[in-house]
């Protein structure tokens, strides 16, 4: 594996999505990047930095890696775990995700009352579809009363890709599919379903992968 340093990267707390823009960007390999949520936006990550328990554990609303799939195993790059940088994704996948079938028992209840509900999925966007239509203004991440800032944003400027169709298209990125797109409905008032169409057929936005077709897409399953 590379030997890099975590910080040799850009790094702001709560903002992975835009932390994971700026390695891809940093990075002479191109990776994807992989958007972790679910419709509950309660989504179960192990052995991350931010968190006080022993394993780790995290309910991320939603978490961003980048991955570089032309490596044997794969290498998963993740700026807030406290696992090997990068790490292989079976180890990944084995400390820091660990199995669907298992989420269920691992979690006391009542976070787990409800069969599946804290099942991950997965959306896989290219580095280089990621570098050209991105865009965040960060207004999900202001106070929807005060308009505060729920985490102190970067220094630098928001992200806007050269092509992107609006100032803030991170819904689209976390749209995970039922039910979860509802709480995003305000902030993508101005997408029309002629540009959503058009975004899915030309995969601008990735593509929406269960556990197993995560697993199969990178030759794991």
């Amino acid at each position: 594996s590379p030997v890099l340093s975590r910080d040799e990267f850009v790094h702001t707390a709560c903002y992975c999505e835009e932390n994971v823009y700026h390695l891809i960007r940093q990075l002479r390999a191109v990776p994807s990047a992989l958007f972790i949520s679910n419709p509950a936006r309660l989504a179960p990550v192990w052995c991350q930095r931010a968190s006080s328990r022993p394993d780790g554990l995290v309910f991320w609303d939603y978490h961003v890696v980048a991955i570089d799939g032309s490596q044997n195993p794969p290498l998963v790059y993740d700026l807030d775990s406290k696992l090997d940088f990068p790490c292989s994704l079976p180890l990944y996948f084995e400390h820091a995700l660990r199995p669907n079938s298992l989420v269920d028992q691992l979690l006391a209840r009542p976070m787990s009352e409800r069969p599946g509900r804290l099942h991950r999925r997965y959306r896989l966007v290219s580095g280089q579809n990621l570098m050209r239509h991105f865009a965040s203004d960060r207004r999900h991440m202001r106070h929807k009363s005060t308009g505060a800032w729920l985490a102190p944003p970067p220094a630098y400027p928001c992200i806007r890709g050269p092509w992107a169709d609006s100032d803030h298209n991170l819904p689209r990125y976390l749209d995970m599919g039922a039910d979860d797109f509802a709480a995003d409905a305000a902030d993508a008032a101005d997408d029309d379903e002629e540009v959503a169409a058009s975004a899915a057929i030309d995969g601008r936005f990735g593509k929406l992968l269960t556990e197993s077709e995560l697993l199969a897409e990178f030759a794991l399953a």
